[in-house]
Protein backbone atom coordinates (compact mmCIF):
# COMPACT_ATOMS: atom_id res chain seq x y z
CA UNK A 1 0.00 0.00 0.00
CA UNK A 2 3.01 2.32 0.55
CA UNK A 3 4.52 1.49 -2.84
CA UNK A 4 7.67 -0.14 -1.45
CA UNK A 5 9.27 -3.55 -1.89
CA UNK A 6 8.06 -6.17 0.61
CA UNK A 7 10.17 -8.83 2.45
CA UNK A 8 9.54 -11.14 -0.50
CA UNK A 9 12.17 -9.09 -2.35
CA UNK A 10 14.92 -10.08 0.10
CA UNK A 11 18.18 -11.08 -1.70
CA UNK A 12 20.16 -14.03 -0.37
CA UNK A 13 23.95 -13.86 -0.95
CA UNK A 14 25.44 -16.63 -3.09
CA UNK A 15 28.84 -17.46 -4.45
CA UNK A 16 28.00 -15.63 -7.66
CA UNK A 17 26.17 -12.82 -5.92
CA UNK A 18 28.31 -11.01 -3.37
CA UNK A 19 26.12 -7.90 -3.19
CA UNK A 20 24.93 -7.01 0.28
CA UNK A 21 22.39 -4.51 -1.00
CA UNK A 22 18.79 -5.18 0.02
CA UNK A 23 15.73 -4.37 -2.07
CA UNK A 24 13.33 -4.48 0.88
CA UNK A 25 11.79 -1.12 1.65
CA UNK A 26 12.90 0.50 -1.59
CA UNK A 27 10.56 2.11 -4.08
CA UNK A 28 9.97 0.12 -7.26
CA UNK A 29 12.04 2.47 -9.42
CA UNK A 30 14.98 2.35 -7.00
CA UNK A 31 14.82 -1.43 -6.82
CA UNK A 32 14.57 -1.74 -10.58
CA UNK A 33 17.90 0.04 -11.06
CA UNK A 34 19.65 -2.26 -8.56
CA UNK A 35 18.19 -5.45 -10.00
CA UNK A 36 19.99 -5.03 -13.34
CA UNK A 37 23.34 -4.95 -11.51
CA UNK A 38 22.50 -8.03 -9.45
CA UNK A 39 21.42 -9.92 -12.57
CA UNK A 40 24.73 -9.01 -14.23
CA UNK A 41 26.62 -10.41 -11.22
CA UNK A 42 24.67 -13.64 -11.52
CA UNK A 43 25.33 -13.82 -15.25
CA UNK A 44 21.57 -13.93 -15.84
CA UNK A 45 21.35 -10.77 -17.95
CA UNK A 46 21.72 -11.50 -21.67
CA UNK A 47 21.46 -7.94 -23.00
CA UNK A 48 20.23 -4.42 -22.27
CA UNK A 49 18.28 -2.44 -24.85
CA UNK A 50 16.06 0.63 -24.85
CA UNK A 51 12.48 0.51 -26.01
CA UNK A 52 9.42 2.78 -25.89
CA UNK A 53 6.34 1.72 -23.96
CA UNK A 54 3.37 3.24 -22.15
CA UNK A 55 4.00 4.30 -18.56
CA UNK A 56 0.79 5.04 -16.59
CA UNK A 57 0.97 8.20 -14.48
CA UNK A 58 -1.36 9.26 -11.65
CA UNK A 59 -3.40 12.27 -12.75
CA UNK A 60 -3.21 13.77 -9.24
CA UNK A 61 0.36 13.37 -8.00
CA UNK A 62 1.95 12.70 -11.44
CA UNK A 63 3.95 9.71 -10.15
CA UNK A 64 4.28 6.41 -11.99
CA UNK A 65 1.49 3.92 -11.29
CA UNK A 66 3.08 0.56 -10.44
CA UNK A 67 1.10 -2.66 -11.09
CA UNK A 68 0.35 -4.79 -8.04
CA UNK A 69 -0.68 -8.42 -8.32
CA UNK A 70 -3.58 -9.16 -5.99
CA UNK A 71 -6.23 -11.77 -5.36
CA UNK A 72 -9.60 -10.97 -6.90
CA UNK A 73 -13.06 -12.51 -6.85
CA UNK A 74 -14.37 -13.89 -10.12
CA UNK A 75 -17.78 -15.17 -11.23
CA UNK A 76 -18.06 -18.07 -13.65
CA UNK A 77 -20.16 -16.61 -16.45
CA UNK A 78 -20.87 -19.56 -18.77
CA UNK A 79 -23.71 -21.02 -16.61
CA UNK A 80 -25.25 -17.55 -16.21
CA UNK A 81 -24.89 -16.84 -19.92
CA UNK A 82 -26.88 -19.96 -20.87
CA UNK A 83 -29.95 -18.68 -19.02
CA UNK A 84 -29.56 -15.19 -20.43
CA UNK A 85 -29.44 -16.47 -24.01
CA UNK A 86 -32.88 -18.02 -23.47
CA UNK A 87 -34.44 -15.03 -21.72
CA UNK A 88 -33.08 -12.40 -24.12
CA UNK A 89 -35.51 -13.54 -26.84
CA UNK A 90 -38.35 -12.10 -24.72
CA UNK A 91 -36.98 -8.53 -25.03
CA UNK A 92 -37.75 -6.19 -27.95
CA UNK A 93 -34.63 -4.24 -28.93
CA UNK A 94 -34.57 -0.88 -30.74
CA UNK A 95 -32.75 -0.93 -33.06
CA UNK A 96 -33.26 -4.71 -33.53
CA UNK A 97 -29.64 -5.22 -34.61
CA UNK A 98 -28.48 -4.70 -31.02
CA UNK A 99 -30.06 -7.99 -29.99
CA UNK A 100 -27.69 -9.93 -32.24
CA UNK A 101 -24.72 -7.88 -31.04
CA UNK A 102 -25.45 -8.52 -27.35
CA UNK A 103 -26.27 -12.17 -28.07
CA UNK A 104 -22.86 -12.73 -29.65
CA UNK A 105 -21.09 -11.04 -26.74
CA UNK A 106 -22.87 -13.18 -24.14
CA UNK A 107 -22.01 -16.37 -26.05
CA UNK A 108 -18.28 -15.54 -25.95
CA UNK A 109 -18.22 -14.07 -22.45
CA UNK A 110 -15.27 -14.66 -20.11
CA UNK A 111 -15.29 -15.04 -16.34
CA UNK A 112 -15.94 -11.72 -14.64
CA UNK A 113 -13.73 -10.10 -11.99
CA UNK A 114 -16.30 -8.57 -9.63
CA UNK A 115 -14.02 -7.22 -6.86
CA UNK A 116 -12.42 -3.80 -6.57
CA UNK A 117 -10.10 -2.26 -3.97
CA UNK A 118 -12.03 0.96 -3.42
CA UNK A 119 -12.93 3.01 -0.37
CA UNK A 120 -16.67 3.03 -1.03
CA UNK A 121 -19.11 0.47 -2.41
CA UNK A 122 -20.99 -2.72 -1.57
CA UNK A 123 -18.58 -5.08 0.16
CA UNK A 124 -18.08 -8.62 -1.15
CA UNK A 125 -20.41 -10.89 0.93
CA UNK A 126 -17.57 -13.13 2.15
CA UNK A 127 -16.59 -13.55 5.81
CA UNK A 128 -13.35 -14.92 7.31
CA UNK A 129 -12.82 -16.55 10.69
CA UNK A 130 -10.34 -14.43 12.62
CA UNK A 131 -9.01 -17.39 14.59
CA UNK A 132 -8.39 -20.17 12.04
CA UNK A 133 -8.13 -18.00 8.91
CA UNK A 134 -6.41 -14.78 10.01
CA UNK A 135 -4.66 -14.36 6.64
CA UNK A 136 -8.07 -14.28 4.96
CA UNK A 137 -7.25 -17.04 2.50
CA UNK A 138 -10.21 -17.39 0.17
CA UNK A 139 -8.91 -20.59 -1.40
CA UNK A 140 -9.18 -22.77 1.69
CA UNK A 141 -12.43 -24.59 2.40
CA UNK A 142 -12.55 -23.88 6.13
CA UNK A 143 -12.70 -20.62 8.07
CA UNK A 144 -14.76 -18.87 5.40
CA UNK A 145 -18.47 -18.13 5.04
CA UNK A 146 -20.52 -16.56 2.23
CA UNK A 147 -23.43 -14.51 3.56
CA UNK A 148 -25.15 -11.16 2.94
CA UNK A 149 -25.23 -10.55 6.70
CA UNK A 150 -22.65 -11.37 9.37
CA UNK A 151 -22.87 -15.13 10.02
CA UNK A 152 -24.76 -16.02 13.20
CA UNK A 153 -23.30 -19.54 13.30
CA UNK A 154 -19.84 -20.43 14.59
CA UNK A 155 -16.87 -21.50 12.49
CA UNK A 156 -17.12 -25.20 11.64
CA UNK A 157 -13.41 -25.70 12.40
CA UNK A 158 -12.62 -23.72 15.55
CA UNK A 159 -16.20 -22.96 16.69
CA UNK A 160 -15.27 -19.28 16.95
CA UNK A 161 -17.85 -16.51 16.35
CA UNK A 162 -15.34 -13.81 15.40
CA UNK A 163 -16.07 -13.13 11.71
CA UNK A 164 -14.65 -10.27 9.63
CA UNK A 165 -15.93 -9.28 6.19
CA UNK A 166 -13.89 -9.07 3.00
CA UNK A 167 -12.69 -5.48 2.47
CA UNK A 168 -12.95 -5.48 -1.31
CA UNK A 169 -16.17 -4.09 -2.79
CA UNK A 170 -18.26 -5.24 -5.71
CA UNK A 171 -17.37 -3.99 -9.16
CA UNK A 172 -19.49 -0.98 -10.12
CA UNK A 173 -21.06 -2.81 -13.04
CA UNK A 174 -21.91 -5.82 -10.88
CA UNK A 175 -23.77 -3.53 -8.49
CA UNK A 176 -25.43 -1.82 -11.45
CA UNK A 177 -26.45 -5.18 -12.90
CA UNK A 178 -28.29 -5.92 -9.64
CA UNK A 179 -30.12 -2.58 -9.84
CA UNK A 180 -33.39 -3.89 -11.39
CA UNK A 181 -33.89 -6.19 -8.40
CA UNK A 182 -32.10 -4.37 -5.58
CA UNK A 183 -34.13 -1.17 -5.99
CA UNK A 184 -37.35 -3.16 -5.61
CA UNK A 185 -36.39 -4.92 -2.38
CA UNK A 186 -34.83 -8.15 -3.63
CA UNK A 187 -34.00 -10.69 -2.16
CA UNK A 188 -37.15 -10.04 -0.12
CA UNK A 189 -40.51 -10.67 -1.78
CA UNK A 190 -41.83 -7.12 -1.75
CA UNK A 191 -44.97 -5.66 -3.31
CA UNK A 192 -42.82 -3.41 -5.50
CA UNK A 193 -40.84 -6.37 -6.83
CA UNK A 194 -44.04 -8.25 -7.63
CA UNK A 195 -45.63 -5.22 -9.30
CA UNK A 196 -42.78 -3.63 -11.26
CA UNK A 197 -40.42 -6.49 -12.14
CA UNK A 198 -39.97 -6.77 -15.06
CA UNK A 199 -40.82 -3.23 -16.10
CA UNK A 200 -41.88 -2.19 -19.59
CA UNK A 201 -39.20 0.14 -20.88
CA UNK A 202 -35.47 0.73 -20.48
CA UNK A 203 -33.35 3.34 -22.26
CA UNK A 204 -29.59 3.64 -22.48
CA UNK A 205 -26.77 4.72 -24.77
CA UNK A 206 -25.28 1.97 -26.89
CA UNK A 207 -21.76 2.35 -25.50
CA UNK A 208 -22.72 0.62 -22.25
CA UNK A 209 -24.67 -2.22 -23.86
CA UNK A 210 -22.12 -4.75 -22.56
CA UNK A 211 -21.18 -3.08 -19.29
CA UNK A 212 -24.72 -2.62 -18.02
CA UNK A 213 -27.58 -3.80 -20.26
CA UNK A 214 -26.23 -7.28 -21.00
CA UNK A 215 -25.25 -7.78 -17.37
CA UNK A 216 -28.68 -6.74 -16.07
CA UNK A 217 -30.17 -9.35 -18.37
CA UNK A 218 -27.73 -12.02 -17.20
CA UNK A 219 -28.13 -11.46 -13.46
CA UNK A 220 -31.91 -11.07 -13.65
CA UNK A 221 -32.05 -14.34 -15.59
CA UNK A 222 -29.87 -16.01 -12.97
CA UNK A 223 -31.53 -14.77 -9.78
CA UNK A 224 -35.13 -14.31 -10.96
CA UNK A 225 -35.28 -16.53 -14.06
CA UNK A 226 -36.79 -13.52 -15.81
CA UNK A 227 -35.95 -10.60 -18.05
CA UNK A 228 -35.53 -7.24 -16.23
CA UNK A 229 -37.47 -5.23 -18.86
CA UNK A 230 -39.61 -5.83 -21.94
CA UNK A 231 -38.52 -3.02 -24.30
CA UNK A 232 -34.90 -1.88 -24.70
CA UNK A 233 -34.25 1.40 -26.51
CA UNK A 234 -30.68 2.39 -27.38
CA UNK A 235 -30.08 6.07 -28.04
CA UNK A 236 -27.25 7.37 -30.15
CA UNK A 237 -24.52 9.69 -28.89
CA UNK A 238 -24.12 13.32 -29.87
CA UNK A 239 -20.63 14.07 -31.23
CA UNK A 240 -18.81 17.05 -32.66
CA UNK A 241 -18.33 17.49 -36.41
CA UNK A 242 -15.12 15.43 -36.24
CA UNK A 243 -16.97 12.49 -34.74
CA UNK A 244 -15.50 12.90 -31.26
CA UNK A 245 -17.54 12.53 -28.08
CA UNK A 246 -18.25 15.69 -26.13
CA UNK A 247 -15.83 16.02 -23.22
CA UNK A 248 -14.59 18.64 -20.80
CA UNK A 249 -10.95 17.95 -21.67
CA UNK A 250 -11.54 18.59 -25.38
CA UNK A 251 -13.79 21.55 -24.67
CA UNK A 252 -16.08 20.55 -27.54
CA UNK A 253 -19.29 20.13 -25.54
CA UNK A 254 -22.52 22.11 -25.89
CA UNK A 255 -24.26 23.12 -22.68
CA UNK A 256 -28.01 22.49 -23.20
CA UNK A 257 -28.84 25.04 -20.51
CA UNK A 258 -27.29 27.79 -22.62
CA UNK A 259 -29.57 26.71 -25.48
CA UNK A 260 -32.57 26.72 -23.15
CA UNK A 261 -31.80 30.23 -21.96
CA UNK A 262 -31.78 31.57 -25.53
CA UNK A 263 -34.40 29.46 -27.32
CA UNK A 264 -36.51 27.97 -24.53
CA UNK A 265 -36.85 24.43 -23.18
CA UNK A 266 -39.50 23.23 -25.63
CA UNK A 267 -37.50 24.35 -28.66
CA UNK A 268 -34.30 22.80 -27.31
CA UNK A 269 -36.09 19.51 -26.68
CA UNK A 270 -37.45 19.42 -30.22
CA UNK A 271 -34.02 20.16 -31.69
CA UNK A 272 -32.53 17.27 -29.73
CA UNK A 273 -35.33 14.94 -30.83
CA UNK A 274 -34.21 15.39 -34.42
CA UNK A 275 -31.15 13.32 -33.41
CA UNK A 276 -33.19 10.62 -31.66
CA UNK A 277 -32.92 7.86 -34.28
CA UNK A 278 -32.45 4.54 -32.39
CA UNK A 279 -28.79 3.64 -32.00
CA UNK A 280 -27.57 6.28 -34.45
CA UNK A 281 -24.96 8.86 -33.42
CA UNK A 282 -25.37 12.46 -34.55
CA UNK A 283 -22.76 15.07 -35.44
CA UNK A 284 -23.45 18.70 -34.62
CA UNK A 285 -21.99 22.02 -33.63
CA UNK A 286 -23.22 24.99 -31.65
CA UNK A 287 -24.10 26.76 -34.90
CA UNK A 288 -26.20 23.81 -36.10
CA UNK A 289 -27.99 23.54 -32.76
CA UNK A 290 -28.73 27.27 -32.74
CA UNK A 291 -30.25 26.98 -36.20
CA UNK A 292 -32.44 24.03 -35.24
CA UNK A 293 -33.48 25.58 -31.93
CA UNK A 294 -34.39 28.80 -33.74
CA UNK A 295 -36.54 26.83 -36.18
CA UNK A 296 -38.46 25.17 -33.36
CA UNK A 297 -38.68 28.46 -31.44
CA UNK A 298 -40.49 29.78 -34.50
CA UNK A 299 -42.65 26.65 -34.46
CA UNK A 300 -43.57 27.38 -30.83
CA UNK A 301 -44.51 30.93 -31.87
CA UNK A 302 -46.71 29.45 -34.61
CA UNK A 303 -48.52 27.35 -31.96
CA UNK A 304 -49.08 30.44 -29.81
CA UNK A 305 -50.51 32.32 -32.79
CA UNK A 306 -52.81 29.39 -33.58
CA UNK A 307 -53.97 29.39 -29.97
CA UNK A 308 -54.63 33.13 -30.08
CA UNK A 309 -56.66 32.79 -33.27
CA UNK A 310 -58.67 29.71 -32.21
CA UNK A 311 -59.15 30.41 -28.49
CA UNK A 312 -58.79 34.13 -27.79
CA UNK A 313 -60.33 35.33 -31.06
CA UNK A 314 -63.15 32.84 -30.91
CA UNK A 315 -66.32 34.18 -32.65
CA UNK A 316 -69.14 35.33 -30.37
CA UNK A 317 -71.72 32.97 -31.87
CA UNK A 318 -69.90 29.92 -33.19
CA UNK A 319 -71.88 27.18 -34.92
CA UNK A 320 -71.13 24.18 -32.72
CA UNK A 321 -71.36 20.80 -34.38
CA UNK A 322 -70.46 17.22 -33.54
CA UNK A 323 -70.61 15.93 -37.09
CA UNK A 324 -68.63 17.49 -39.88
CA UNK A 325 -69.81 17.69 -43.48
CA UNK A 326 -67.91 20.60 -45.02
CA UNK A 327 -65.36 19.27 -47.58
CA UNK A 328 -62.60 21.43 -46.09
CA UNK A 329 -63.35 20.07 -42.60
CA UNK A 330 -63.38 16.49 -43.86
CA UNK A 331 -60.10 16.97 -45.67
CA UNK A 332 -58.20 18.30 -42.62
CA UNK A 333 -59.78 15.68 -40.35
CA UNK A 334 -58.73 12.91 -42.71
CA UNK A 335 -55.23 14.34 -42.73
CA UNK A 336 -55.32 14.53 -38.92
CA UNK A 337 -56.31 10.84 -38.75
CA UNK A 338 -53.32 9.95 -40.88
CA UNK A 339 -51.06 12.00 -38.62
CA UNK A 340 -52.43 10.34 -35.48
CA UNK A 341 -51.79 6.91 -36.99
CA UNK A 342 -48.29 7.72 -38.17
CA UNK A 343 -47.22 9.45 -34.93
CA UNK A 344 -48.61 6.61 -32.81
CA UNK A 345 -46.79 4.04 -34.93
CA UNK A 346 -43.52 5.97 -34.74
CA UNK A 347 -43.79 6.21 -30.95
CA UNK A 348 -44.46 2.47 -30.66
CA UNK A 349 -41.30 1.85 -32.67
CA UNK A 350 -39.41 4.58 -30.77
CA UNK A 351 -38.76 6.50 -33.98
CA UNK A 352 -39.14 9.80 -32.16
CA UNK A 353 -37.39 11.82 -34.86
CA UNK A 354 -39.93 10.66 -37.44
CA UNK A 355 -42.85 11.44 -35.12
CA UNK A 356 -41.89 15.10 -34.78
CA UNK A 357 -41.36 15.38 -38.53
CA UNK A 358 -44.97 14.30 -39.14
CA UNK A 359 -46.33 16.63 -36.45
CA UNK A 360 -44.30 19.57 -37.76
CA UNK A 361 -45.44 18.97 -41.35
CA UNK A 362 -49.11 18.71 -40.37
CA UNK A 363 -49.11 21.67 -37.99
CA UNK A 364 -47.31 24.21 -40.12
CA UNK A 365 -48.17 23.36 -43.69
CA UNK A 366 -51.49 21.51 -43.66
CA UNK A 367 -53.25 23.04 -40.64
CA UNK A 368 -51.84 26.56 -40.28
CA UNK A 369 -50.99 27.45 -43.89
CA UNK A 370 -53.98 25.77 -45.53
CA UNK A 371 -56.96 25.00 -43.31
CA UNK A 372 -56.74 27.96 -40.92
CA UNK A 373 -56.53 30.35 -43.87
CA UNK A 374 -59.56 28.63 -45.46
CA UNK A 375 -61.51 28.83 -42.19
CA UNK A 376 -61.30 32.63 -42.06
CA UNK A 377 -63.94 32.81 -44.80
CA UNK A 378 -66.46 30.83 -42.68
CA UNK A 379 -65.18 31.49 -39.16
CA UNK A 380 -68.27 30.58 -37.15
CA UNK A 381 -69.00 27.25 -38.86
CA UNK A 382 -65.31 26.18 -38.76
CA UNK A 383 -64.85 26.83 -35.03
CA UNK A 384 -65.72 23.30 -33.85
CA UNK A 385 -63.32 21.72 -36.31
CA UNK A 386 -60.60 24.24 -35.44
CA UNK A 387 -60.88 23.48 -31.73
CA UNK A 388 -60.95 19.71 -32.24
CA UNK A 389 -57.91 19.68 -34.51
CA UNK A 390 -55.95 22.08 -32.29
CA UNK A 391 -56.68 20.17 -29.08
CA UNK A 392 -55.73 16.87 -30.73
CA UNK A 393 -52.57 18.45 -32.08
CA UNK A 394 -51.56 19.62 -28.59
CA UNK A 395 -51.96 16.06 -27.28
CA UNK A 396 -49.74 14.69 -30.03
CA UNK A 397 -47.11 17.34 -29.31
CA UNK A 398 -47.18 17.11 -25.52
CA UNK A 399 -44.51 14.37 -25.14
CA UNK A 400 -42.12 16.57 -27.11
CA UNK A 401 -43.10 20.13 -26.10
CA UNK A 402 -44.69 19.71 -22.65
CA UNK A 403 -44.74 23.33 -21.49
CA UNK A 404 -46.37 25.25 -24.32
CA UNK A 405 -48.87 22.44 -24.97
CA UNK A 406 -49.99 22.41 -21.32
CA UNK A 407 -50.26 26.20 -21.29
CA UNK A 408 -52.44 26.33 -24.42
CA UNK A 409 -54.50 23.29 -23.48
CA UNK A 410 -55.43 24.85 -20.13
CA UNK A 411 -57.13 27.70 -22.03
CA UNK A 412 -59.55 25.27 -23.68
CA UNK A 413 -62.65 23.52 -22.31
CA UNK A 414 -61.87 20.00 -21.08
CA UNK A 415 -62.57 17.54 -18.26
CA UNK A 416 -59.06 16.51 -17.21
CA UNK A 417 -56.88 18.63 -14.92
CA UNK A 418 -53.83 18.27 -17.13
CA UNK A 419 -53.10 17.41 -20.73
CA UNK A 420 -50.60 14.89 -19.34
CA UNK A 421 -53.42 12.62 -18.14
CA UNK A 422 -55.79 13.21 -21.05
CA UNK A 423 -56.46 10.25 -23.37
CA UNK A 424 -54.14 9.73 -26.31
CA UNK A 425 -55.89 10.77 -29.58
CA UNK A 426 -57.69 8.20 -31.70
CA UNK A 427 -58.60 8.63 -35.38
CA UNK A 428 -62.17 9.62 -36.25
CA UNK A 429 -61.87 7.46 -39.39
CA UNK A 430 -62.91 10.35 -41.59
CA UNK A 431 -62.99 9.70 -45.32
CA UNK A 432 -62.91 12.77 -47.57
CA UNK A 433 -65.69 13.14 -50.14
CA UNK A 434 -63.28 14.57 -52.69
Amino acid sequence: KQGRMTPIAKIESTKKNTSNQSLVGLKAEEARNLVSGILQELGALSKIEEYTHTVPVCERCKTIVEPLVSEEWFVKMKPIAKKALIQINKINFYPPSYKKIINSWIKEIHDWSISRSLWWGLRIPVWYCQKCNPQQQATQESGISISLQKPINHCSVCHNFDWIQEEKVLDTWFSSAMWPMATLGWPNKTEELEKYFPWNFEVSAGDIKYLWIARMIMLSSHFKDSIPFKEMFFTGNLRDLQGRKFSKSLGNGIDPNSLREIWGTDATRMALYTYAAPGRDGRLSRQIMDQRCKSFRNFKTKLENLGRFIIELKPENPILQKKFSNPEDLEILECLDQTINSVTLHLEKFDLHLAIEDIYEFTWHKFADLYVEQSKKRRASAQSCLEYVFETLLKLLHPFMPFITEELWQKMAHKEKSIMISPWPKPLKIVSTQ
